[in-house]
């Protein structure tokens, strides 16, 4: 069984999806064959590959997967959100987006956060018609662009930005940081695997009640493990999402 993981994640947690992808394999009996692809395109055509298993993917490519290919919906954290950050570098004059002039350049990997990284720069008098946007195909690289002059600003992952190191993050500012609170990763299994949703739920449930199950849910940083993702959670994401692309 193909666990496919989206390529956002903190460096950590790249020995804990190993770990979570072993102790899950144990769990229902199955192998689980761990995919983490290097950048988004590569995300993209791994999922449009798959045959079965799981993804852990952002909101607005499980909107996608479940809208358009008929993916279930598992699990989500069962605590944290994914909130977006826009940085500068902190040599910059910028203090706050007040700061920002139109014609900036802006720097962004995934599609929801530069859905929410859009919608925050609104209320300043900014958006798609007076700045100039590119798009990079991963966290570190946005991280690089900004550092070193290409874009004014970078739309990141606030839980990636917040996993820094300290010297890391003192080469940057947050100017804004948004508080929505009803997006996040969503764990989703593929409609030929359906008959293994049971299974499959229960062993990634069953990581926050096993010693060893803890101890990989505290080095991924979500010791709260996983919990179920309620219907009305997802119809509320979905309509976020979407009024957001609006």
């Amino acid at each position: 069984m193909q666990l496919t993981v989206a390529p956002d994640y903190l460096p950590p947690h790249f020995g804990a999806w190993y770990l979570i992808s072993g102790l899950v394999g144990q769990e229902t009996g199955r192998p689980v064959r761990l995919h983490m692809p290097g950048d988004t395109r590569e995300l993209e055509d791994t999922l449009a590959r798959q045959q079965e298993g799981i993804a852990y993917v952002n909101s607005f490519s499980a909107s996608r997967l479940i809208r358009e290919q008929g993916w279930i919906l598992l699990l989500k954290p069962a605590a944290g959100s994914d909130e977006t950050v826009i940085i500068c570098r902190a040599d910059t004059p910028y203090r706050s987006l007040r700061d920002v002039q139109p014609h900036c350049s802006i720097v962004c990997a995934d599609e929801d956060v530069h859905l929410i990284g859009m919608r925050l720069l609104e209320g300043f008098g900014l958006n798609e018609d007076n700045t100039l946007f590119y798009r990079e195909e991963s966290e570190e690289a946005i991280l690089s662009s900004v550092f070193h002059g290409k874009a004014c600003i970078g739309f990141l992952m606030a839980e990636m930005f917040d996993g820094l190191s300290e010297f890391g993050k003192q080469q940057f500012r947050v100017i804004m940081r948004s508080a929505i609170e009803d997006i996040c990763y969503l764990l989703l299994l593929h409609p030929d695997s359906r008959d293994s949703a049971d299974s499959v739920k229960q062993a990634f449930l069953n990581l926050g009640h096993t010693p060893a199950g803890q101890a990989v849910l505290s080095e991924f940083r979500r010791p709260e493990g996983f919990s179920e993702a309620q219907h009305e959670e997802m119809e509320t994401m979905l309509d976020l999402l979407t009024t957001l692309e609006n």
